[in-house]
């Protein structure tokens, strides 16, 4: 399930999520019938704490650099993938996860 998801956002560039917070462990849940991507989070949703670990969650697992482009203090967010300088040597790992 995990590789579908980095492909779909390595593919679209754009993707939407669902976040539940206070979750025992963060992992990726499944897609939901609407298309969006649900998502458990171990953090709560205070100050932010969320949003840093689904972003740190993406970039442990799949080596996705990203930013949340909507839904900052909402459980539903829109998630852009951050390309990285096509001079760096990180590229090429990048786009081979």
């Amino acid at each position: 399930m995990d590789t579908k998801f980095f492909q779909e956002i390595l593919a679209r560039g754009v993707i939407a999520l669902k976040v539940i917070p206070r979750a025992k462990k963060t992992e990726i849940v499944g897609k939901m019938a609407d298309g969006t991507w649900k998502i458990r989070i171990a953090s709560v949703p205070e100050n932010g704490k969320a949003n840093v670990e689904l972003l740190k969650f993406l970039k442990k697992k799949g080596n996705i650099h990203a930013e949340i482009i909507q839904g900052e203090k909402e459980r539903k967010k829109i998630i852009k993938l951050l390309l990285p300088p096509a001079s760096s040597s990180r590229a090429k790992h990048f786009f081979t996860t």
